[in-house]
């Protein structure tokens, strides 16, 4: 029986001491806290920009809404609420500043995904930044023959209002995608 004894207090003395929570551990803690920051850093920011995407496409579609309603009154020969488009030679870009000037359907309108943005562009290009956020109106030119529908091409400035224009109404976003929205006659 004291052979036994002996046997036990000899290993328990030999076994080395480890600490509980050691350098390596703290090691892997902060960096488990770091990259849950990241996480969820990078998260919130995907979110924002979802949300910017959503409010401008929400711009877009109301856009698109008042230019097919304004189009349609005009097709019918009513008298437009906004002289600017509807008067003797009058061009897009007049008629798209009196549409978001004061006294305009969308006063006020601006670009949300970028503070120093451009609210209109003819293009949504990556190497632009500006245009990030942009509403992008398309003019609609005829098809060869035999196809049917249109080739979209982006609006001029000076092109002319005084007959049926056919439009397409888009977005730029996130990652410079272009997001279209509806198509309309103005």
């Amino acid at each position: 029986m004291q052979t036994e004894e002996i046997e036990l207090e000899s290993t328990t003395e030999t076994d080395p001491t480890h600490a509980y929570f050691g350098t390596t551990d703290a090691i892997f803690v902060l960096v488990a806290i770091v990259v849950s920051i990241l996480v969820i850093q990078l998260g919130y920011n995907t979110w924002q920009e979802g949300v910017k995407t959503e409010i401008t496409k929400a711009n877009g579609e109301q856009f698109a809404a008042w230019l097919g309603t304004h189009g349609a009154a005009r097709a019918e020969g009513k008298a437009g609420t906004l002289p600017a488009c509807d008067a003797e030679g009058a061009d897009w870009k007049t008629c798209r500043d009196a549409m978001v000037g004061p006294g305009g359907p969308f006063p006020g309108l601006a670009n949300v995904a970028e503070a120093h943005g451009k609210l209109f562009s003819p293009t949504c290009d990556k190497l632009q930044h500006n245009t990030h956020g942009s509403i992008i109106i398309a003019k609609g030119l005829p098809k060869a023959l035999p196809a049917t529908g249109f080739d979209y091409v982006p609006l001029e400035d000076g092109e002319a209002l005084n007959e049926a224009l056919p439009m397409r109404v888009s977005i730029c976003g996130l990652g410079f995608s272009l997001i279209h929205i509806q198509e309309v006659t103005f």
